[in-house]
């Protein structure tokens, strides 16, 4: 589960510098070519001043709650009184894990918009999160993303609950073998 948690921070950290980095967006512009040795600096330039102004380092601070929160019910039961101790052990595990983690953390995600933002795109983008919406939206998003990641296992596990008996029905009727539960 922790190794899932966390897995998952490091994702959300990546995309959370420009909302507009997301892709597959009706009037995405083209792909990026590649750059020459001056496009590129100036790309990474350009990109060094998003994750430092996103403040993606200090963003992993405060997931550690949000990521607590999603964990603490699963460990607490069957753990009673022992609530405080699995805290702690999570928050100096968790906290400690992303310390480290955040300078590859911020190199990656450079690379990411490095490779697929013209520098002109990077410097809108910059611009962008300079500006008090822009502000807001890097402040808030790591908190939407983790409300809406668990939003998103709750209904998928509900979906799936909901459709799994007319899935084995047909299956079964289509002569598929199941497997079986030990």
């Amino acid at each position: 589960m922790t190794t899932l948690a966390l897995a998952f921070a490091f994702g959300l950290l990546a995309a959370t510098p420009a909302m507009a980095g997301q892709t597959g967006n009706a009037g995405e512009a083209a792909a990026t070519p590649p750059a020459s040795a001056a496009e590129r600096a100036e790309r990474e330039r350009i990109a060094d001043a998003i994750m430092a102004e996103a403040n993606v380092v200090g963003m992993l601070d405060q997931m550690v709650p949000a990521m607590l929160d999603q964990m603490m019910p699963s460990l607490i039961q069957g753990n009673s009184g022992r609530e405080d101790e699995i805290r702690r052990i999570l928050s100096e595990e968790l906290g400690g894990a992303l310390k480290q983690a955040g300078p590859a953390i911020v190199n990656r995600s450079r690379d990411l918009y490095v490779e697929r933002f013209s520098a002109a795109e990077l410097g809108e983008m910059l611009a962008f999160n300079r500006s008090p919406t822009g502000r807001k939206a890097t402040r808030l998003l790591p908190e939407i993303q983790m409300q809406m990641f668990a939003y998103g296992q709750q209904a998928g596990q509900a979906a799936v609950a909901a459709v799994m008996p007319r899935i084995i029905d047909r299956l079964k009727a289509a002569n598929v073998k199941l497997p079986t539960s030990s």
